[in-house]
């Protein structure tokens, strides 16, 4: 059964806010110029990861932006064409090519906590190891370098947090976030709940409109 608007709504917030940032597979059909059925052809042959959102949304699929952005710069190069299998080589070695890798992952690390230092008013009164923990989770959830926190907040406060200064609007939303890092990332539950669940709620409520090059 179809979506209703503001299911819809709520999913693309979700997908927007999640670590990676995600476009359905709908919306990758509409990016790429495709039919939707052949979208899960494209992400097999291209080895892309497949996400799923909480519940209700959980049996539909999606990819990260990063992928879907990828493809549609080749496509636009080649004439709306995938490009040739094997052609071009990168000429560097398995160390040059992890080096890169670090250097791309920092790079992403230091954009994103300078953008929240702008969108997230909130996100200033944390202290600097809780800003570089929020945003090494949310860049990369499972594979976050671990901060030395020593206390650990419990779940119900995150709630109690959401309850008492988030608006009723964007608490379901906010809870998702909660819900989907408090279970799986690394620093999440050491941070302070005051302050993370407004800067997630100012992440929604901010969260920039994808820019797509129009085919």
């Amino acid at each position: 059964m179809p979506f209703s608007a503001v299911e819809e709504a709520i999913r693309k917030d979700m997908a927007e806010v999640h670590n990676p940032p995600l476009y359905t597979a709908q919306k990758t059909a509409e990016i790429l110029g495709r039919k939707l059925h052949a979208v899960g052809q494209i992400a097999t042959k291209r080895g892309w990861a497949v996400y799923h959102l909480p519940s209700p949304f959980h049996k539909a699929n999606c990819y990260a932006q990063s992928d879907v952005e990828e493809a549609l710069t080749e496509l636009d190069e080649n004439g709306g064409r995938w490009p040739t299998a094997g052609a071009g080589s990168s000429g560097w070695s398995v160390r040059e090519l992890q080096k890169r890798l670090e250097a791309d992952h920092a790079a992403k690390l230091k954009a994103r906590r300078e953008e929240y230092m702008v969108r997230c008013p909130s996100f200033a009164k944390f202290s600097p190891d809780e800003q570089e923990a929020f945003v090494a989770d949310v860049v990369d959830k499972d594979n976050a370098p671990p901060k030395l926190f020593g206390f650990r907040y419990d779940r119900p406060e995150f709630v109690t947090a959401t309850q008492r200064l988030v608006v009723p609007g964007l608490r379901k939303q906010v809870m998702s976030c909660v819900d989907l890092y408090y279970a799986t990332a690394i620093n999440f539950r050491h941070l302070r709940p005051d302050i993370t669940v407004q800067v997630i709620a100012e992440i929604i409520t901010a969260a920039p409109k994808p820019t797509i090059k129009r085919r």
